[in-house]
């Protein structure tokens, strides 16, 4: 909070003090702050310095001897909501600055807390079933009763469970709160005309740290955060292994956008794409790396890498669809026919027989098909035996071949998507035709036949031997 923010919330704490009190007091933490202020420091960091506003104003009146006004009149809700304000906000204030490993620790031991805490009821537990056990033998009456019971059992665990926790923490984890530097005391003057008065003494003495014995639970949380950031780090080397093979071929993605773009004009909304990536990637790399090494990572050049590869990545998107939009999808384009031919014969079997590839022809005597592919990236493969495939292709890799192929669709905006895409007819007359589809189906029923007597002895199936 700042000076005005902490000012009026302490003169709302010590209302019941007199005005020419509440003013000597203000005055004195207004001057103690503008001094910090003129030392260099924000009004933030001079408010933290004077530490939890509550405890200044139970210190002031306990100075002036006086009962707050808030103890007659809250009641015993109000009392635990401020009781726990405050603890929250010493909490707060420990929590601030603090490490990943110190942040880990306390995470862990908040769960070693409630872990505890929850065991704890299993006594509640059997105190309540008992009780409403006893109770609901008494007719409907024992069940309002045993309602109220549970209430009472439930309510009274939680109220524990609360003390408790707030305990605990303060002994396992806000024991070891350093003192604040040149924090301001209020002490008590009595002066001849019996009227107490407040001032600001500044400890000029060096704060002692002391190192605080280690508790059970203390020692427990720094074993496991130990191991978990060590888990934690070998994790963070295995991702950083993968984002190393990423952060490559993003990069030679960008080598080839770039080569491209040379070439055609074309796809500069790529390229924008991964930059953003590598962006993205360098910085998530980053992070890694600099937990494992237990270096600090500057998050906000982090917030900035991020920022703009969200922005490259959303103007690449847009470029690119716009460019897509213009251009022709289509497989590659056939440039060569040849025809073979298969010898008939009643015992053939084509594998991969498909009605559609069929046309009849009564002056064939044989098997004739007709190829129509590219023959920059098909080859076709003939063989004659018992069981023939007709749609037999050998696919040709040229990469430098198929980079001129799809550099010159692009120069004309056609995009080529399939470089092995061939068509085919099969011509036969109409007796051959009818020999080689009961072939087809024979062979096909032989097929399932044998997956059907086949049995895995250690499967679940049933298995008939004989």
């Amino acid at each position: 909070m700042n000076k005005q923010q902490f000012l009026d919330k302490l003169k709302s704490k010590i209302s019941i003090l007199n005005d020419e009190e509440i003013e000597d007091i203000l005055n004195e933490y207004a001057g103690y702050i503008d001094e910090k202020v003129a030392e260099g420091k924000t009004e933030k960091e001079a408010v933290k310095e004077l530490g939890n506003v509550n405890e200044i104003a139970e210190d002031l009146l306990d100075a002036y001897k006086v009962k707050p006004a808030s103890q007659d009149n809250e009641n015993i809700i109000e009392r635990a909501v401020n009781w726990l304000t405050s603890f929250v906000e010493m909490l707060v204030d420990k929590i601030k600055g603090q490490s990943f490993t110190d942040i880990l620790k306390f995470l862990i031991l908040m769960c070693m807390i409630f872990l505890i805490i929850l065991i704890c009821k299993i006594p509640f537990i059997i105190v309540r079933d008992a009780g409403v056990g006893i109770f609901r033998r008494l007719g409907n009456i024992g069940d309002f009763i045993a309602y109220i019971w549970t209430t009472i059992i439930e309510f009274s665990y939680l109220i524990i469970a609360i003390i408790a926790f707030v305990t605990i923490v303060k002994k396992e984890f806000l024991k070891d709160m350093p003192k604040k530097e040149a924090k301001p005391k209020i002490v008590q003057e009595v002066k001849d005309d019996n009227k107490k008065a407040v001032k600001i003494k500044k400890e000029t003495k060096a704060p002692e740290c002391k190192v605080p014995n280690q508790g059970f639970f203390n020692n427990l949380a720094n074993f496991i955060v130990k191991c978990l950031v060590l888990f934690l780090k070998f994790i963070a080397c295995c991702i950083l292994l993968g984002m190393a093979g990423y952060i490559i071929g993003i990069t030679f993605g960008i080598v080839v956008t770039v080569l491209v773009f040379i070439k055609t004009l074309k796809f500069i909304g790529i390229f924008v794409i991964l930059i953003g990536l590598l962006s993205i990637g360098v910085a998530f790399s980053e992070v890694l790396f600099n937990f494992v090494v237990n270096r600090k990572t500057n998050f906000k050049k982090i917030f900035i890498a991020i920022i703009f590869s969200l922005i490259a990545l959303g103007g690449g998107i847009g470029l690119t669809s716009m460019q897509l939009a213009n251009m022709t999808f289509k497989e590659s384009e056939a440039n060569t026919t040849k025809e073979v031919i298969y010898k008939m014969n009643n015992d053939l079997i084509i594998k991969d027989f498909d009605e559609e590839d069929f046309i009849i022809d009564e002056n064939e005597k044989d098997i004739k098909v007709i190829y129509k592919y590219n023959d920059k990236f098909i080859k076709i493969r003939q063989e004659q035996s018992k069981e023939i495939f007709i749609n037999n292709y050998d696919y040709i890799v040229d990469n430098r071949v198929i980079y001129n192929y799809v550099i010159n669709g692009l120069k004309n905006n056609i995009f080529y998507y399939d470089f092995g895409h061939g068509s085919m007819k099969v011509y036969v007359n109409a007796k051959n035709y009818d020999i080689l589809k009961n072939n087809y189906n024979k062979y096909m029923e032989e097929q399932i036949a044998i997956e059907d007597t086949e049995c895995d002895c250690d499967c679940d199936c049933d298995c008939d031997f004989e």
